[in-house]
């Protein structure tokens, strides 16, 4: 005989919920931060040291998100 299934109650529902939105908000304000490193970037001269630093912060921001995002999926 099969045990029954165990419904979540919304207390439950409400924490996933919660949750999700947390992250979801976070997800977004890391892309943000990501996006506005990459407008800069694309404003400097490629030759410039300037250049060089501000590319390495956007493969930092870019992989930082992305390695939330598959965390969090």
């Amino acid at each position: 005989m099969k045990k029954p299934i165990k419904k979540k109650n919304n207390s439950s529902r409400m924490k996933d919920k919660a949750w999700k939105t947390v992250n979801e908000k976070k997800y977004h304000s890391m892309v943000s931060e990501y996006q506005e490193a990459k407008t800069k970037l694309d404003q400097l001269n490629i030759s410039s040291s300037e250049y060089d630093k501000q590319n390495k912060l956007c493969e930092s921001l870019f992989n930082n998100a992305k390695n939330f995002f598959n965390q969090n999926q």
